[in-house]
């Protein structure tokens, strides 16, 4: 679990816990996620991140229907990627901006993360809406480096208790 410097230590989501979806269902993740970004921004906590929504699907092969109202899982397996749920994060207006708040290289603008006492975690679960999608945004503060300074993708692990799939965040 990781707390951003002016979040406070609260849970948002229940994790840890071991739980099972429909044995028939059909898991779908995105492709692999370009992400706009470059080394200047990869110091941890620096007010500077990437917020990349991720959608995942579930559905029931037989019929192509989504299922309503299941429990998804998303896993970041990176320290430098963290994970929060949609309506925590607002954007500001630039007189805001001035006073608080994280720059969103992937949309330009000035963005908070409320309430102020929300947790950023590295593992968070999602009901699915009416249309069998859960949405999460991932939170890229920094991207690992290898032995020779590039940037390393981030693997973000999708379950819904049966299935598990992944998919790369690419620092590009």
């Amino acid at each position: 679990m990781r707390v951003l410097p002016f979040l406070s230590l609260t849970s948002v989501a229940s994790v840890g816990c071991t739980f099972e979806g429909p044995a028939d269902a059909l898991l779908l993740v995105p492709e692999d996620i370009e992400v706009a970004w470059d080394l200047s921004f990869n110091a941890e906590e620096d007010g500077v991140a990437a917020v990349i929504p991720v959608d995942a699907m579930l559905y029931d092969p037989a019929t192509g229907e989504p299922l309503v109202d299941a429990l998804l899982e998303f896993q970041s397996l990176e320290s430098g990627v963290v994970l929060v749920l949609p309506e925590e994060v607002v954007p500001l207006t630039p007189e805001e901006s001035l006073e608080m708040g994280w720059w969103d290289v992937r949309r330009e603008r000035y963005v908070e993360f409320e309430p102020e006492d929300v947790t950023l975690l590295d593992r968070i679960r999602v009901r699915t809406d009416a249309t069998g999608l859960a949405r999460v945004y991932a939170v890229a503060d920094s991207f690992p480096e290898d032995l020779w300074g590039e940037l390393s993708p981030v693997a973000i692990v999708v379950s819904d208790g049966v299935t598990d799939d992944t998919f790369l965040l690419l620092p590009r």
